[in-house]
């Protein structure tokens, strides 16, 4: 039986790297007496992977992992028993049972969306979410430098924004994640604040929250 999980990362949980989160739902599993499946040879681990990594110090609302049961479970006991012991900040929020034949969560991730704002404080002046989204509407493209592998690149980030609106002092925004394309949300700031002349984000200056993942027909991993 392949379950899939959707999970919610928030307070402290946002420091807690994607191995941490892994070995938290490794003893989450044992704890609550998760028939969870595990591979076979010299060194069996569970049969347990997540979908796009989350950087560390972000949170968020729309997290996933796939897990393979050696017997059937009901989804809504097993939401049950994974939130009895997880830690304080994780919680599991929905467990739907996959097809034999379907992707993995990592696979399937297309695009993901996040909220973002400044932290109190830090918003430069002249910026404002209006402003932001006027003139992103109004450019004729939308380049920056990126750090890839082979050193920095100049990229058009417009073809990978797939939605932008605003949202009071809030920007929504959905753009194009995975192994072919990654933007991250703080390029999309940078490249907005460039626009309006304004100085970049600093360090820890921005306040993201992933809302959920996309696979490659736009919906999210697991439908509400």
């Amino acid at each position: 039986m392949k379950i899939r999980l959707r999970f919610s990362k928030h307070g402290l949980m946002k420091y807690i790297g994607h191995l941490d989160v892994m070995r938290a739902f490794q003893k989450m599993n044992a704890r609550a007496g998760i028939p969870v499946a595990y591979t076979e040879g010299f060194s069996p681990h569970q049969k347990l992977s997540f979908a796009h990594p989350l950087s560390v110090g972000l949170e968020s609302d729309g997290e996933y992992a796939d897990m393979e049961l050696k017997e059937e479970a009901a989804p809504e006991k097993l939401l049950e028993s994974f939130n009895r012991v997880s830690p304080e900040g994780l919680a599991v929020t929905k467990v739907s049972v996959l097809p034999k034949d379907s992707k993995n969560a990592m696979a399937s991730v297309r695009s993901a969306s996040y909220r973002v704002s400044f932290r109190e404080g830090y918003s430069p002046k002249g910026f404002s979410t209006v402003n932001a989204l006027n003139s992103f509407k109004n450019a004729g493209s939308l380049k920056i430098m990126k750090e890839t592998k082979k050193g920095l690149k100049e990229v058009e980030l417009r073809e990978g924004i797939r939605e932008l609106r605003a949202e009071g002092d809030f920007l929504i925004m959905r753009v194009d994640t995975g192994s072919e394309n990654n933007i991250r949300p703080s390029l999309v700031m940078d490249a907005l604040c460039d626009l309006l002349s304004v100085p970049r984000p600093g360090p820890h200056s921005l306040l993201i929250t992933r809302l959920d993942l996309y696979g490659e027909d736009d919906r999210p991993l697991i439908d509400d």
